[in-house]
């Protein structure tokens, strides 16, 4: 999988018109997003006492006490897309609509010779991927990016900052000064758009877009453990290079740079992109390694099956 052809972003110019549209469409927003899809994590659920649909979690940063929580309430991030999220979440909720018939395939061992599931799964990597913490992150470092890409582009432009000037203050401008007010006015008024959360709406949807694109010529081996179950940290969906321990972009392993990106579908499955269909079964240790992957990659929580015993996995790695 090395050498991923990646499909071009949209340009800076038609983020900042699709992040506008984002703010016309004036819908409600949904400040609790899930990052894991909740019907995910309810194969990580269990019974605990007389509670069911349980999850054991740790905090990465605080991992003495095991919580205990519902499916509904775990894997969220508070306004993780701030501007028009409810359409995003459309956007989820049609790969996330599929889920319980891709798990059922995985379960049952037919999932492999299904053209139709092998793509769902694609579908389930890459929403995880692109809907995730490690985007948000490398997003915030793109601002500055952004804004010295805009004002690189508009100042080179003369013609584009005095017809600005004049629609904005209906004057001709005279001379550079009020050029130079132009190109402030217009770097101003993107920044809105990149700062108010639209201009990462925008940016997400299309990550989307070129994430799937790129997994399209793949095949998906699915994994089951032959001693042990797996976990899931809150950045699930990871770039991995087998020459280096870490893990997922935060880790430094790039998209186009990443012999497979693996996410686990449950307690007995794992799910990895690569160069032909096939079951597999990992050993008690290429389980472990998988399972410290989630946990280095993890930015918060780490979440595991009530009675699993791996809240010491989850010690062993931090």
């Amino acid at each position: 999988m090395s050498s991923l052809p990646i499909p071009p972003s949209l340009s800076t110019d038609q983020l900042l018109y699709r992040a506008m549209e984002a703010l016309a469409e004036g819908q409600q927003e949904t400040d609790d997003q899930h990052v894991i899809s909740q019907t995910l994590l309810r194969r990580f659920a269990g019974r605990q006492g007389a509670e069911y649909n349980q999850l054991c979690y740790l905090n990465i940063k605080y991992p003495k006490k095991v919580y205990l929580g519902g499916s509904d309430k775990c894997g969220k991030v508070k306004n993780f897309v701030r501007c028009g999220s409810d359409s995003l979440e459309m956007v989820w909720k049609r790969v996330e609509d599929q889920l319980p018939h891709v798990f059922q395939a995985v379960d049952d061992g037919v999932a492999i010779s299904s053209p139709e599931c092998i793509d769902r799964i694609k579908n389930v990597i890459a929403l995880h991927f692109t809907r995730s913490l490690q985007t948000a992150k490398v997003s915030q470092r793109a601002v500055t990016e952004t804004e010295e890409q805009l004002r690189l582009k508009y100042s080179s432009d003369p013609a584009l900052l005095r017809e600005y000037f004049r629609y904005k203050h209906r004057l001709e401008p005279a001379g550079p000064d009020a050029l130079e007010v132009a190109l402030e006015e217009m770097i101003r008024q993107s920044g809105e758009r990149v700062y108010d959360g639209s201009f990462f709406r925008a940016r997400i949807e299309d990550m989307y877009r070129r994430v799937r694109e790129s997994f399209s010529p793949l095949s998906v081996r699915i994994a089951t453990p032959s001693q042990g179950e797996f976990l899931i940290g809150d950045v699930p969906a990871l770039t991995v290079r087998w020459d280096m321990k870490s893990s997922g972009v935060l880790g430094g392993v790039a998209l186009a740079q990443a012999n497979t990106v693996i996410l686990p579908l449950g307690p007995r499955a794992l799910v990895a992109l690569g160069k032909k269909n096939e079951l597999l079964t990992l050993s008690k240790d290429q389980v472990e390694e998988a399972n410290r992957r989630q946990i280095h990659a993890a930015q918060n929580y780490v979440y595991f099956r009530p009675g699993s015993g791996l809240e010491k996995t989850v010690r062993a790695h931090i």
